[in-house]
């Protein structure tokens, strides 16, 4: 049971579109953009003008709202103009928070103003929220690229969940291993990494290719990707 899509999250300005495009056409990608009011136009969090060319590409991307701008939303707050310019874009908005008490119905209503599924994080080792408001993603290392030492399982009403910490090409091989010993089989699901695809801590698209090649070696790409219709 493969995934229905690899998230990649945080390309850098100097990330080449051609290489996102590239490895699009031969794989189930989506392409995790980073924003935050603070750290724009540093590494992971690309100038929004660079933002802005590569969402002209006809690729799958979801936005990843952080610091200020998950608080905002969060406490049901406006984002600048500039960020809702963008929102329009993206299939998917992932809220990096880990706020107690969030109200995934306003995180759900956010992100249908964009025509976007919504994402929250989770960090319980047993079981994902019993909540179908959003789609949960299972992500206990919160971006400090540590493998989790064991996985959550979804329950029968889970729509779509995904799997992240630590995973890249040393250690994707074995944890999906682990993930699909206990997954149910009719539940769709995802993986995202972010820290495990970077070399000197800038994104590294030869990384990213050698996960798809593990991932989805005895697959078809084309076949893997047929089933995302059912979670758009």
């Amino acid at each position: 049971m493969r995934p229905v899509h690899i998230t990649f999250t945080g390309f850098d300005a100097a990330t080449k579109p051609g290489e996102l495009v590239g490895l699009s056409r031969d794989f189930p990608i989506e392409w995790g953009i980073l924003l935050h009011p603070t750290r724009q136009g540093s590494a992971r969090y690309p100038a929004l003008a660079h933002v802005q060319s590569v969402l002209e590409l006809d690729l799958r991307f979801s936005a990843h709202l952080c610091g200020g701008y998950a608080r905002d939303v969060v406490r049901g707050g406006s984002l600048p103009s500039a960020i809702v310019a963008l929102l329009d874009r993206f299939r998917r908005i992932q809220i990096n928070t880990a706020e107690r008490g969030v109200q995934s119905q306003v995180i759900a209503r956010f992100a249908e103003r964009f025509g976007a599924r919504a994402i929250l994080q989770c960090r319980g080792f047993e079981h994902f929220p019993s909540d179908t408001h959003v789609d949960w993603l299972f992500d206990r290392s919160g971006g400090k690229g540590l493998l989790a030492p064991r996985w959550p399982v979804p329950g029968p009403k889970a729509q779509f969940v995904g799997y992240s910490g630590g995973l890249g090409p040393d250690t994707v091989a074995t944890a999906l291993a682990a993930i699909t010993l206990q997954h149910p089989e009719h539940i769709p699901y995802w993986i995202d990494m972010e820290g495990a695809v970077r070399t000197n801590d800038v994104f590294d698209v030869g990384k990213c290719r050698c996960v798809c090649d593990i991932v989805y070696a005895t697959s078809s790409p084309q076949a893997a990707g047929h089933s995302e219709q059912s979670i758009d």
